[in-house]
C-alpha cells in the first residue's frame, strides 16, 4: 500500500513538473524589464567595395508583456572603408568612412513559447550615424554639405530571433534586415546585422500598487 502511495506521489510530481517549470518561465518573461549586451557583425555595401564586414558591440533594453514587447538598442559597428558621392561638379568623389552608430526602436512579438525557448520577430526604425566621413583630397563647401547630409539616415528594420530563458538570465540570437536608405553613404544598399548576446531580467515592468 505504501509503495502504491509513493508511486502515485511520484507520478503526480512528474505530471506537475512541466507546469511548474512553465509557470516559472512565464513569471521570468511576462511584464518584465530586461537589460542586455550584444556583439555581432554588420554586412554593408557601398559604391566602391563589393561589400564590407564589420564587428559591432552594443547594449539594449527589452520591456515585455505576455506576447509582445518594446525593444530599444544602441550599437556601434567598427570599420574603415570608402564610398563615393556625386560632388558639386557632377563628378564622382571618393569619401573615406569610418564606424557607424545605430539607434533602434522596434515593436516585438513573441508568438509562442516552446518550453524555455521563445522565437520572436520585430518591426521598427533605426537611425544611423556615420562617425567619420571625409572627401579624399578635400571638398568644396557644397560637396561637404552633401557628405554631411548623407552621414545620417533612417530606415525601417525587420528582425527575427530566438531567446533562451535561463532563470533571470537569457541568451539570444537575432538577425536584422535594414532596407536601402535614400541619400546614404551606404549608397542606397541594404544592410544586414547578425547579433548574439545576453539579457538580464531586472524585475517587473509594471508598478505594483499595494499588496
Amino acid at each position: 500500500m505504501r509503495s502504491n502511495l509513493r508511486l502515485l506521489a511520484g507520478l503526480a510530481l512528474i505530471a506537475l513538473a512541466p507546469r511548474v517549470g512553465a509557470a516559472q518561465e512565464g513569471r521570468l518573461f511576462k511584464d518584465s524589464w530586461f537589460f542586455g549586451a550584444k556583439s555581432g557583425n554588420l554586412t554593408y555595401w557601398t559604391t566602391t567595395p563589393s561589400h564590407g564586414q564589420a564587428p559591432l558591440l552594443g547594449g539594449e533594453t527589452l520591456i515585455t508583456r505576455s506576447r509582445g514587447g518594446l525593444y530599444l538598442s544602441l550599437d556601434q559597428a567598427f570599420f574603415t572603408g570608402t564610398t563615393s558621392v556625386i560632388n558639386s561638379a557632377g563628378a564622382q568623389q571618393i569619401v573615406d568612412i569610418k564606424d557607424n552608430r545605430r539607434a533602434t526602436i522596434a515593436a516585438m512579438i513573441f508568438p509562442k513559447a516552446f518550453g524555455w525557448i521563445r522565437p520572436y520577430g520585430g518591426v521598427g526604425f533605426a537611425l544611423n550615424f556615420m562617425q567619420n566621413a571625409s572627401a579624399r583630397g578635400g571638398a568644396d563647401p557644397t560637396t561637404q554639405q552633401i557628405i554631411d547630409d548623407q552621414k545620417t539616415g533612417s530606415s525601417p528594420v525587420f528582425m527575427l530571433g530566438t531567446q533562451l530563458q535561463l532563470l533571470r538570465f537569457s541568451v539570444f540570437g537575432q538577425a536584422t534586415y535594414m532596407p536601402a536608405q535614400n541619400a546614404s553613404l551606404f549608397n542606397n544598399n541594404e544592410t544586414y546585422f547578425v547579433e548574439a548576446g545576453i539579457r538580464y531580467n531586472i524585475g517587473s515592468s509594471i508598478e505594483r500598487i499595494g499588496r
